[in-house]
């Protein structure tokens, strides 16, 4: 039996599309179906059965790793198939194309597997959220490819789960899957003549039990009004900032997506008999025939199946009125770093627009600056008078082992790109044990060469090794041979240990800087640049430099002008001078230039200024010097954002309502050529130290100039002469 797998919240993802790798698990561990997935690249929520008439759609593929549903890492995505993942029985391959859910019923059926039977049943879902009355259904994505599935003339079944709390529960989820691939069977074997499709929804509530019935029930047909609201500002309805607002304007008519979801569950309440509504809120799994234009098969009862049940709830989005204020929400503490420096530029650049702690229950557009955990998503995505300072996916950049794919793909098709000399030749090294190094070495056969020839004829080339996730310098070693890579795992197993059993003993988590044993699977290894540039007027000492960039909307990049060179503590000295302890690791005194990794100040003997952290345009280089580092940088930001947005849509996708703050660092050779190391979320602002601290009230002025107040007044031309624009996708221009 072929199925084919569809659905409209994308690749797995635990924050869009959570419920999917626990379907397919179920299914490749209790069945012995052809499983084929074909998802949109992106979430395809309320899209119906929608196409997008003329648009020529592409397939990427990606790999993930069976029966870890809660991990949403993944190879990929490519252009093509890959024969090597492909084949492992430990990865379950997702077509991944960029259109509709019932375009991936079209494309998955009649194209792209022709090497397979033909498919028997369009299975599409578990959507995240439920699907029942009409007002859902009819809107679904879910339900639209299940139906492009049906007018294929295929079996099809749309599946979603009524979730109650966005906490996943991995072992409820399981048994959800698992329960309603029970079903699907019953339904596959036992099919209505007359059917088109079924719909199945599982409330996945901690009532349900052993004894919990499926049950057969009508769709409650229910009807609601206008999904919009219309709202008119006038020249009187506009904040008083004259010297924005464009005199001419006389009004602007904008319509804000507001579903009266409530009135659903309403109807739900209020409805009389049994209905599909009202069996998921009575903690039943529900599920109904769609006939032929629609007809609804009213029979009630027509089985009942004692199942075991699972967790999951629809929060309603209660929408908020709007009124003729625009807000800045500030969730951070007082004593943060920056709040002091997001305030002050508010009250610079927009003295009128008042600041707020707490969510305001009226507003004309808000801006939200906080921590990631605190925003608000759901709003991210239904709202456009939100505004958050962080994008949701942005994996594609920020995670080393996804930054080293974005940019292996992108310099292949580009080999014109500056990426493809100015970031070091990576490789992935994936493992969680020690032991397992040479099996990992195996899929790099040159990286291996080069090892093997550094131990029989003397160390020619020196590389670095990175956890993929750490962060401040965990994990971070320098290495020439296997052996010495050897050494470096079995020390992190060594080092996960000891740290284990400090924290017994203390009852607290070890706090150095040592690499914890959930970072041992993904790691980066790059040529070492060895020779980096040392400035006698800083003591000979390894500098990096740190650029702030800001991405703005669906996507303009600015790079701050203001960079930072972080310098080590001590003087350089290189790998085959460099000692080591007693592990057989190379001690990294004075090639760690990492503001964490410095335990002493070294000011200047003059100024007594802090030579630590030095600004580019007041530091002692030349103004060539500075001119070239900086023109390399804008050029390395601006491919690297280009790479991102063509490579990898799934795990970074920009959206027109956020903005972020990234940290970029690079690092600089004898040659002043800079080659990027790492980019960073949420960067940690505190390194600039407190005599610096003015750049970073500069930088969020260019914020508010550049991200804040053309979202409050569209009609604002204000530029930041500090903040220069490198990529504008929506116009096309580049710098």
């Amino acid at each position: 039996m072929h199925v084919l797998l569809i659905n409209d919240d994308g690749p797995p993802n635990l924050m869009s599309s959570p419920y999917a790798k626990f379907l397919v698990d179920a299914i490749r561990n209790h069945t012995d179906w052809e499983l084929s997935i074909v998802v949109p690249s992106q979430q395809r929520s309320w899209i119906g059965k929608a196409h997008f008439a003329g648009k020529e759609l592409t397939a990427q593929y990606l790999y993930s790793a069976l029966n870890c549903p809660m991990d949403d890492s993944s190879h990929g995505p490519f252009a093509s198939p890959v024969s090597r993942y492909r084949e492992d029985k430990n990865l379950q391959e997702w077509v991944l194309i960029d259109g509709t859910p019932a375009s991936c019923t079209d494309i998955g059926v009649h194209h792209l597997y022709k090497d397979k039977p033909p498919v028997d049943l369009v299975l599409s879902g578990p959507n995240y959220g439920r699907n029942s009355t009409a007002l859902y259904i009819m809107a679904s994505g879910t339900l639209g490819g299940a139906l492009e599935g049906a007018l294929t003339g295929k079996r099809a079944i749309g599946l979603s789960y009524s979730f109650y709390t966005r906490d996943h529960d991995a072992k409820v989820l399981k048994i959800a899957s698992e329960l309603s691939l029970k079903l699907i069977k019953y339904l596959y074997n036992n099919w209505h003549p007359e059917a088109e499709l079924y719909s199945i929804n599982v409330p996945l509530k901690d009532s349900l039990g052993p004894d919990t019935k499926a049950i057969f029930a009508p769709i409650l047909e229910n009807r609601w009004g206008s999904v919009f609201t219309k709202v008119i500002e006038s020249k009187k309805d506009l904040p008083e900032v004259s010297d924005i607002v464009d005199e001419t304007v006389a009004h602007k008519t904008t319509f804000k997506w507001t579903p009266d979801f409530d009135s659903v569950h309403t109807s739900v309440k209020e409805s009389v008999g049994l209905n599909d509504g009202k069996v998921v809120e009575q903690g039943n799994i529900r599920y109904v025939t769609i006939l032929p234009f629609f007809r609804v098969l009213s029979t009630n009862n027509l089985v009942s199946l004692h199942l075991k049940q699972f967790t999951r709830v629809l929060t309603p989005l209660r929408v908020k009125l709007i009124s003729n204020k625009s807000v800045l929400l500030v969730t951070y503490d007082k004593n943060s770093y920056i709040f002091d420096p997001l305030i002050n530029a508010m009250e610079r650049k927009l003295p009128k627009v008042p600041v707020v702690s707490t969510f305001p229950e009226k507003y004309h557009k808000l801006v939200h600056y906080g921590d990631y955990e605190g925003l608000n998503f759901d709003k991210i995505v239904s709202e456009p008078s939100y505004k958050v300072c962080s994008y949701i996916y942005r994996k594609a950049l920020i995670r080393k082992h996804y930054l080293a794919n974005t940019v292996k793909v992108y310099k292949t098709k580009h080999p014109e790109s500056i990426l493809a000399t100015h970031v070091p030749l990576s490789y992935q090294l994936e493992l969680d044990y020690a032991e397992f190094l040479d099996d990992a070495l195996d899929e790099y056969l040159d990286l291996r060469e080069e090892l093997e020839e550094n131990e029989s004829s003397g160390c020619h080339k020196t590389y670095i090794l990175k956890p993929s996730m750490s962060d401040k310098a965990q994990g971070i070693r320098i290495f020439r041979t296997i052996d010495e890579l050897q050494a470096i795992f079995d020390s992190f197993e060594d080092e996960a240990s000891d740290a284990e059993e400090e924290a017994e003993e203390t009852n607290d988590a070890a706090s150095d800087n040592r690499i914890i044993i959930s970072q041992l699977r993904h790691f980066i290894v790059q040529e070492y640049v060895d020779k980096p540039l040392l400035l006698p007027q800083y003591n000979n000492r390894k500098l990096h430099i740190r650029t702030y960039i800001v991405a703005n909307g669906d996507l303009e990049v600015y790079v701050f002008e203001k960079m930072l060179l972080l310098f080590a503590n001590d003087p350089y000295v290189s790998p085959e001078k460099t000692e080591k302890d007693e592990d057989g690791v190379f001690i990294l005194n004075g090639h760690l230039t990492n503001t964490c990794a410095q335990k002493t100040v070294i000011t200047d003997e003059i100024t007594d200024a802090n030579t630590n952290v030095v600004e580019l345009w007041s530091s002692k280089l030349t103004e060539n010097q500075k001119q070239k580092l900086f023109g390399q940088v804008k050029e390395i930001v601006k491919e690297l954002f280009k790479a991102a947005l063509s490579v990898d849509r799934i795990n970074f996708q920009p959206l027109s309502n956020a903005f972020e703050v990234f940290g970029i660092d690079f690092l600089v050779d004898e040659n002043f050529e800079c080659s990027l190391l790492e980019v960073n979320s949420y960067p940690d602002f505190k390194q600039t130290g407190d005599d610096l601290k003015q750049i970073i009230y500069q930088l969020f002025e260019g914020i508010v100039d550049q991200c804040i107040s053309p979202f409050y007044f569209p009609d604002s031309k204000k530029k930041n002469p500090l903040m220069h624009k490198v990529l504008d996708t929506n116009t096309g221009s580049l710098s």
